[in-house]
Formats: C-alpha cells, sequence, structure tokens
C-alpha cells in the first residue's frame, strides 16, 4: 500500500518512508492504520481514540494530537506543513488519498 513517500505493510506492521524503515510506536501504527484503512475520508476524534486506546478508555483526548504531533514528525517533510496527514478542525484527520499524496 502505498500513499506519497510512504509504503504500508500492515501484516508486517512496518512503514517505510523512502525506502527507510521508520519505526513507530504500537499507538503510532494503529493510528497510521485507522487512518489508511479511511484514507481520503475524514476519521473522527472519538473514532480514532476508540479505535486506538479502546472505547473505555478515560483519559485527556488532547493525547490523540500529541500522537499525531509525532506521526507527523516521523512522516512528513516539515511537520509543520503536512500534507498527508490533515487535520479537519474540530472533527478529525484525514490521511490523503495516493493521488493527492504524489
Amino acid at each position: 500500500a502505498a500513499v506519497g513517500p510512504l509504503r504500508l505493510a500492515l501484516d508486517r506492521r512496518e512503514v517505510f518512508r523512502n525506502g527507510e524503515l521508520v519505526h513507530l510506536s504500537f499507538r503510532e501504527f494503529e493510528l497510521l492504520k485507522c487512518l489508511y484503512r479511511a484514507r481520503g475520508s475524514v476519521v473522527e476524534r472519538r473514532r480514532l481514540l476508540d479505535g486506538v486506546w479502546g472505547e473505555n478508555w478515560i483519559g485527556d483526548p488532547r493525547t490523540l494530537d500529541v500522537h499525531i504531533r509525532w506521526l507527523r514528525e516521523k512522516l512528513e517533510d516539515v511537520a509543520a506543513e503536512p500534507r498527508l496527514i490533515l487535520t479537519c478542525r474540530n472533527v478529525g484527520y484525514r490521511l490523503t488519498t495516493p493521488e493527492e499524496g504524489r
């Protein structure tokens, strides 16, 4: 599976950026997997939190933003100017489609 400079091997839990293996934490990988499965569509914050942290998780929902920031730091050319993992303000996040990520 490919999105821009990313190649995902979901079955092996591996992500490559420009051919180089990127080491992601368990939750970072799970977030990317959720976004990838819905690529092109906005994934609501609650759905990401439930899918990665579990439906019964209690904590600060801003932890999602921190993990997205860490993902961007590892996957984007410039983390502060994301082109792969986009924010849909007050709703959630969206992974660009392969066509957008070229």
